[in-house]
């Protein structure tokens, strides 16, 4: 250095900041249960760590301020709450480490019930119902006598739902959580097969029981081979 200086140092401060989880009507959540949460910071940063135990967050933060710094407030919204590959978290949600220091996270739960019925004789059928959740992982969910079964406090997220019924076609769904649900399977019984007279009627029930958007598509196929075979 040649002449006198002045140097300016600014330093981030970091706070202890010890999470904890409600359900939207305000029940505790146990972190156990979560595997990661992700914070976006009004810095411009995202940060995703344990729910576990104390973490030290950004809570302020030098900025330039008239040629020299000045200390600034940050908050993180929060961006991720994931529960069995599902994120629960409630959009918009913030935070301000500088303020409080245990702050109350929502995450989103809601109930599933599965049930199923014979596609011709529409009486409720099924043994297990199969949930395949988010992270991939399956759960295997006895129905009952009622053939019935409720799934509380599932994370938001989708799923896919199936049912084991024996030797049958079982149509299984595709379903987005979002609220409350119930899911209605369709199964095709060796009853149903043998009264309604075998493959053909078979293939128009597949059909009938197609999602609309399969349906569709399917039907839009058929019609685009069909005027390439009419031009050839």
């Amino acid at each position: 250095m040649r002449h006198s200086s002045t140097l300016i140092a600014g330093f981030t401060v970091l706070c202890p900041v010890t999470l904890r989880f409600v359900t939207q009507d305000g029940a505790a959540v146990s972190p156990s249960g979560i595997s990661q949460v992700t914070l976006r910071s009004s810095t411009g940063t995202q940060v995703s760590f344990s729910p576990r135990g104390t973490t030290w967050l950004a809570c302020t933060q030098p900025v330039g301020s008239g040629g020299g710094l000045r200390l600034a407030a940050v908050s993180d919204v929060v961006h991720g709450i994931v529960i069995s590959g599902a994120n629960a978290a409630k959009t918009g949600q913030s935070i301000q480490p500088g303020i409080t220091a245990s702050p109350d996270l929502v995450a989103y739960f809601h109930d599933l019930t599965i049930t199923a019925h014979d596609a011709i004789f529409g009486d409720a059928t099924g043994d297990v119902a199969l949930v395949t959740l988010p992270d991939h992982s399956v759960r295997r969910v006895p129905l009952g006598p009622a053939h019935s079964v409720t799934l509380d406090d599932m994370p938001q997220g989708s799923y896919s739902v199936s049912v084991a019924t024996g030797h049958a076609i079982v149509f299984g769904e595709d379903v987005s959580l979002s609220r409350t649900a119930t899911v209605d399977l369709t199964v095709i019984s060796a009853a149903d097969i043998a009264v309604t007279g075998g493959p053909v009627v078979t293939g128009v029930l597949c059909f009938l029981l197609l999602s609309r958007k399969r349906r569709t598509w399917l039907w839009n196929a058929l019609r685009y081979r069909r005027k390439e075979v009419t031009s050839a």
